[in-house]
């Protein structure tokens, strides 16, 4: 079912993402891939861990989804921010956007260093 939820999604938001995306500097540009990659590899391996909580002896570190979030409820919330990141960054000035960029791409690639380190792999495990 989430499966075609997501299939649903992008077939409705396809034609609208980047519709601004030409008026964005080369930096903007370079940071804001930077930070969908740093979300992509933080989706992974806490997509990982949600599988088998017990198994990797560890927990989710973020409010908004809780201490033992599902892997439905991880698919959801980070599939979700790879697209209001777009939006989000395109509602900034330039001099904001490359600090909201750059922080974003901090964090979660922290996170999935972290969860690198710990021993959960990129992997989505479809």
């Amino acid at each position: 079912m989430f499966k075609r939820f997501i299939v649903l999604l992008l077939f409705f938001f396809h034609t609208y993402c980047f519709a601004d995306w030409d008026q964005w500097s080369d930096t903007n540009k370079k940071l804001f891939v930077a930070s969908e990659l740093s979300v992509l590899a933080d989706w992974s391996t806490t997509r990982k861990a949600s599988l088998n909580w017990d198994a990797c002896n560890c927990h989710e570190t973020n409010p908004l989804l809780g201490r033992y979030p599902s892997t439905d409820k991880v698919d959801l919330f980070e599939f979700t921010f790879l697209i209001a990141n777009y939006y989000i960054a395109d509602s900034l000035t330039e001099k904001q956007r490359n600090w909201y960029l750059g922080a974003i791409t901090t964090v979660h690639g922290y996170a999935a260093a972290n969860n690198y380190a710990i021993g959960l792999r990129f992997n989505f495990g479809f």
